[in-house]
Order: C-alpha cells, then sequence, then structure tokens
C-alpha cells in the first residue's frame, strides 16, 4: 500500500485503542460484559493489527534497531521462533481474560493501564509473525502463518465459548437484575458474539490469503525476492555490540 494509507492504519489504529480506554466505552465496560470484551478485542487485537500494518518504524527511528533484532533471531528456527512468540502473546491475553483478572479490571484504576500496555506489546508481537510490517518481513513460510493464525483464531472463541456456556456468573463483578439492563444470558451471548466476529474478521481473511498463495505456487518469486532483500538488509547492517 501506498506509504500514507499505511500510516493512516497506524493512527487508525491508535485511535481506536484510546477509543475504548475513554467514555462511552469505558463507561459500558464497566456496567456489560460485551463491552469489556469489545474493550479487549482492540487492545489485544484490532488495535494492535492496524498499527503493525502501517507502523512508521523508520519514522520513529526504530527501522534498523528492528531488522537488526529480525536477524538476530535467524539463529532459532523459524517453525519454533514463531509458535513461541506468538504464545507468549497469547498467553498475556488468556491471562486478562480469566474471571479474577476481569473482575479485577471491573474497579478500573492502573490495573486498566497495565492491561493496555501488556495488551498492545502481545498483540504487536502477535501480528509481526503473521503479517509484513515494512521493514520487517515474516520469515515463517506461509503454511507456519496460517497454522499462527488459526491457532490465535480458536485460541480467542475458546474464552468466547467459555463465557457463552457458563450457566453462571463468569465473572462475578457484573451484576445483571431482573428488568433492569441486559440479562445475564443476552450479556454473555453478546460477549460471546463480539468476540467470535472480531477474531474471524482479523485472522479468516489472513488464513486465505496466505492458503491461496500457497496453493498457487510453491516457489513464490516474491518471497524469493523477499528474502534476497531481506539478505541484503543484514547485511548492510553496521555490526551491533549487543548482538
Amino acid at each position: 500500500p501506498a506509504p500514507w494509507l499505511r500510516q493512516l492504519l497506524s493512527v487508525l489504529g491508535l485511535a481506536l485503542m484510546l477509543a475504548v480506554l475513554v467514555p462511552p466505552v469505558m463507561g459500558a465496560a464497566r456496567k456489560y460484559d460485551w463491552a469489556e470484551a469489545l474493550q479487549f478485542m482492540v487492545l489485544a487485537l484490532v488495535g494492535p493489527g492496524l498499527f503493525v500494518a502501517g507502523a512508521p518504524w523508520d519514522r520513529i527511528g526504530l527501522g534498523r534497531r528492528a531488522l537488526a533484532l529480525a536477524s538476530a533471531r535467524r539463529r532459532h528456527p523459524e517453525r519454533v521462533r514463531g509458535f513461541a512468540l506468538v504464545g507468549a502473546g497469547l498467553a498475556c491475553m488468556v491471562a486478562w481474560r480469566l474471571p479474577a483478572a476481569v473482575n479485577r479490571l471491573h474497579s478500573g484504576g492502573w490495573p486498566l493501564a497495565v492491561e493496555a500496555v501488556s495488551l498492545f506489546v502481545a498483540g504487536t508481537v502477535l501480528w509481526l509473525e503473521c503479517v509484513t510490517s515494512p521493514p520487517l518481513v515474516p520469515r515463517s513460510t506461509r503454511p507456519i502463518r496460517i497454522a499462527l493464525c488459526a491457532l490465535s483464531m480458536w485460541t480467542i472463541w475458546v474464552l468466547a465459548y467459555l463465557v457463552a456456556m457458563s450457566k453462571g456468573d463468569f465473572f462475578q463483578a457484573y451484576h445483571h437484575g431482573a428488568g433492569v439492563g441486559l440479562s445475564l444470558a443476552m450479556d454473555q451471548q453478546l460477549t460471546a458474539g463480539v468476540m467470535w466476529a472480531l477474531a474471524a474478521t482479523c485472522f479468516v481473511p489472513l488464513i486465505f490469503w496466505n492458503l491461496l498463495e500457497w496453493l498457487h505456487s510453491e516457489e513464490d518469486p516474491d518471497e524469493e525476492l523477499q528474502r534476497l532483500v531481506r539478505e541484503e538488509r543484514r547485511r548492510a547492517l553496521p555490526p551491533h555490540p549487543t548482538l
């Protein structure tokens, strides 16, 4: 995409993350679980995904440093590195959807700031293994990218199903009175729907795109060209004392 469009995506991602941390979403998230789930999905996947798609690494002075770190990771097998980084990001996301964590977030305060920062980092790490963020390009092959996307989507779906199938209050901090606001069943069903729909919107197009590209040709000339460009960039980097 054109540089201005990529920058627009990056700004949009940051703006969405800020929007869910202020009213009216902030207030709704303290009353209903579906709004808290929407806040979580934007902080964990939607916002970081848009940011990574258009991250101005060179503009903020991190382009060469990011390339150096990516080159240093070559000593680890692509498959192990990809699943390890995505697994770490998913573990962070799962931790913030546990009942104890959501109940603590209900009161607001500093835990919400910690959640926002940690989910942004976890989401950025996850997306960097799945999509191109110039000058960074995923080193994993397309089948591995498909597996990483599917694993991420299924993890979010499992979290959604746990809430939807709960017979009682899955998150005890949210109280549902008869005839007041949403019922418990409706709130939990909406929660599952929000998480399911946003996860599918994020990952299903990527899965099908990588699958079509993989089936189109096992010897993808674009991937070969990208590999050669990465090698040239790595050779052009000055030696770093910490690498």
